[in-house]
């Protein structure tokens, strides 16, 4: 049964299992590398993880981050994909989330090799490739050219 989008958190205590497991990951590079799963914080990365595909075992959600409008089809599209959705009181996100001040969602995500695509193929075999992403600074852009020569 799928828990509820929003509502009462089923899990409160900061020493749940699933709680005590995220914050393994998360703290714990060893771990990470053995159980082949990282660490996604916050709307944005979450979106990005269920964009580009990538299996997300579990997420772990506040129900403050369901008044967001874009966090219900993260966690419809995150149900879809075969996620376990968990409805956990900001505290117990606090105590496994790698952040400071987090965003209200996380997910566990798989991580693996993945074949590089064509374009990144050939300029590897040069020897330089730069991807640059929402640069602010085009200035930045010409360091980082310069740099990589």
């Amino acid at each position: 049964m799928r828990p509820p989008l929003s509502g009462e958190p089923q899990i409160r205590s900061r020493q749940n299992r699933w709680i005590r497991w995220v914050r393994s990951l998360g703290s714990s590079r060893e771990e990470r590398q053995r159980q082949r799963l990282t660490v996604v914080e916050g709307r944005r990365l979450v979106a990005e993880a269920l964009e580009a595909q990538v299996p997300l075992p579990v997420v772990l959600y506040t129900p403050e981050a369901t008044a967001h409008r874009e966090v219900i089809p993260l966690l419809e599209g995150a149900a879809e994909g075969g996620s376990r959705l968990l409805c956990v009181t900001p505290e117990a996100l606090e105590a496994c989330s790698p952040t400071v001040t987090p965003q209200g969602i996380l997910a566990v995500a798989e991580f693996g090799e993945r074949e590089m695509p064509p374009a990144a193929r050939l300029a590897a075999a040069r020897g330089v490739l730069v991807a640059l992403d929402a640069v602010q600074d085009p200035g930045n852009v010409g360091t980082m050219v310069r740099a990589g020569l």
